[in-house]
């Protein structure tokens, strides 16, 4: 059970981190990619990150495709936690039960 909360801190971590880096992107970007700042920043990450996408801040015309490709990373990124996780469940399951 301990291998199953340190995988998830870990990897809610790694999420934080990806989203911080984007972030920072955004704002090193000429004219900080028409975000006011790095909350702004940091918001519109976790939106995009998230495929929310709520429209109420965007980028600049000119780095939209950076938003587009961040959302794909997301998706792939989720996609990989979900087995991640579901991967140290199954063994915890095995363990637990003696399953081969």
């Amino acid at each position: 059970l301990s291998a199953l909360i340190w995988t998830t801190v870990a990897l809610i971590f790694l999420h934080i981190i990806e989203t911080m880096i984007w972030a920072t992107v955004y704002v090193s970007l000429p004219g900080k990619a028409g975000l006011a700042g790095f909350s702004e920043a940091v918001y519109f990450s976790i939106v995009t990150i998230t495929t929310l996408g709520y429209g109420d801040v965007t980028l600049h015309e000119n780095w939209r495709i950076l938003g587009g490709m961040q959302a794909m990373v997301g998706i792939t990124i989720f996609g990989l936690t979900t087995a991640i996780l579901f991967a140290v469940v199954q063994r915890f399951w095995k363990v637990k039960y003696q399953l081969t």
